[in-house]
């Protein structure tokens, strides 16, 4: 016997072709299937699709309101496309970030960063005990911040739109997401804070800063970038030689030409990837080794978080408006002294 809900059906595939809409209408690519005929649809605008999903959900006999655009489902399908459309965009955005690596932490306490450094192996002959190891752990602090803003659209302002507006919205939503972070991220490279030890996290002494020989005032040049490779593979953890290359080379916007022209020219293809970032701007370039092998900056979310951003949306009904709120838990630390070398620039 087959108990599946006509009604519930048809909410179903309605909503799923109100999002393919949407999509289509803000210029992502949609595909065709059985279930989705978004091509016939293509140019519906939002009061449109809000009455086709008043029909679908009001009760036999009962007569619909005068804004369908307001009606809870239509609200409830609006939240659902701005999340669709942050996700996507925020996927692209994470590139951006890939020197970090991601960590994901359960609340807003204080929490600690442990980085373990490893052990050199010795030599143990036969029938000799393994003698134990002693790696060095170091602890960093590290927030979690919550960021966020709330957007009141009047429901005029949207009931005609074919732009695919809300998909649209969810990706503004990730471009200020990604510039929220990247002033987090980047902000910890400039300030350049203290560890735990009560010492700069980027000094010469700590052999991740070039030395004042080796700074410039001109334009990254091969030799500055042949220097900083050397300082990078020398560094030492726990007195063993790690040897790290170098993953992402981050400059200046100053920089971003004379960067990729000696990465092309010198790096075989996919090596190491330049990361331009205008925050860096006068501030000299970073040189960072793969994080997944030495991680030394942690970009901070919320374990649960598929991506920073959460939103949710709701009526605002003296305003007859649509409330779309945004809210990013973010933060970055620094983890560790090895795996970055920074040249200042003069």
């Amino acid at each position: 016997m087959n108990n599946t809900n006509p009604q519930n059906e048809a909410r179903e595939l309605l909503q799923s072709v109100a999002l393919s809409v949407w999509e289509q209408q803000a210029g992502l690519a949609v595909t065709a299937d059985a279930k989705s005929v978004a091509a016939d649809w293509r140019g519906s605008d939002c009061a449109t699709i809000a009455r086709a999903m008043q029909r679908v959900n009001a009760p036999a006999g009962v007569q619909a309101t005068a804004s369908p655009l307001l009606d809870f489902d239509f609200v409830r399908l609006a939240g659902i496309a701005v999340e669709t459309g942050m996700a996507g965009a925020w996927e692209k955005q994470l590139a951006n970030f890939a020197w970090m690596r991601g960590l994901g932490l359960l609340d807003f306490r204080e929490n600690s960063l442990l980085t373990i450094a490893p052990d050199g192996f010795l030599e143990v002959a036969e029938g000799n005990p393994i003698l134990p190891g002693l790696p060095a752990v170091t602890k960093e602090s590290a927030y979690l911040k919550t960021y966020a803003r709330l957007y009141k659209i009047g429901e005029r302002l949207f009931e005609a739109d074919q732009s695919g507006v809300f998909i649209r919205l969810g990706q503004q939503f990730a471009l200020s997401a990604a510039a929220k972070q990247a002033d987090i991220a980047y902000g910890v490279l400039i300030e350049n804070p203290a560890l735990a030890d009560g010492q700069p996290w980027l000094s010469v002494d700590a052999g991740n800063q070039a030395p004042t020989g080796q700074n410039y005032s001109t334009p990254l040049t091969e030799q500055n970038l042949d220097n900083a490779l050397a300082g990078l593979r020398a560094q030492r953890l726990n007195g063993l030689r790690l040897n790290l290359s170098a993953r992402y080379l981050l400059v200046g916007a100053d920089e971003e030409l004379a960067s990729r022209r000696l990465v092309r020219d010198l790096v075989t293809a996919g090596e190491l990837t330049v990361i331009v970032e205008d925050r860096l701007t006068g501030h000299g370039f970073y040189l960072i080794a793969d994080p997944e092998i030495m991680p030394t900056v942690a970009r901070l979310s919320l374990t649960a978080s598929k991506h920073p951003v959460d939103i949710t949306a709701s009526r605002s009904g003296a305003a007859m408006a649509l409330e779309i709120r945004a809210s990013a838990d973010m933060g970055a630390a620094p983890m560790s002294r090895v795996g970055i070398y920074w040249t200042p620039r003069q």
